[in-house]
């Protein structure tokens, strides 16, 4: 019995340090956000995008993948559930053999786009910069706020 304890107190002790570092984001699974959603609304600086074409999120594990019109946009997101709302960074999926996304010829910016997001039953709303230059929403509510996007997705089921 006292082994078992003892087993307990050092993993949680583990998962204490090396879950968050001083200004890192935890990079854990978060299961209420994993799995397919569909946007099925959008706003940049305050105004409605039309979503006229069909566009999904997948998160797995550490990856996101965005499909809108049969593409394919990979990217890395790491969460920190200990913040509210909680944080999401979104990292251009980068090929590891010469740095470029998808294959894709030209130079992408790995630098994070710093977001939050929101869970509300089906429901998932996701605030980010549209530009990896402007700073970490506050809050999910749309306003006019000048580069920045809100997602409102509902779960695939």
């Amino acid at each position: 019995m006292r082994s078992i304890l003892v087993m307990v107190i050092f993993a949680s002790w583990a998962i204490g340090c090396s879950s968050k570092k001083s200004g890192q984001l935890i990079s854990v699974d978060e299961p209420q956000l994993q799995g397919s959603w569909t946007v099925i609304s959008m706003q940049e600086s305050g105004l409605s995008i039309s979503t006229d074409e069909k566009m999904t999120m997948k998160f797995d594990e550490d990856r996101l993948i965005t499909n809108l019109d049969s593409r394919d946009e990979r990217s890395k997101f790491s969460v920190d559930l200990t913040t509210t709302p909680r944080q999401i960074d979104i990292t251009d999926d980068l090929d590891a053999s010469d740095g470029n996304q998808g294959g894709n010829s030209t130079r992408v910016d790995a630098r994070a786009r710093l977001g939050i997001y929101e869970i509300k039953d089906d429901r998932l709303t996701i605030c980010i910069p549209s530009s990896k230059d402007t700073p970490r929403p506050t809050s999910v509510s749309p306003d006019d706020r000048s580069g920045i996007t809100i997602y409102v997705l509902k779960r695939v089921k």
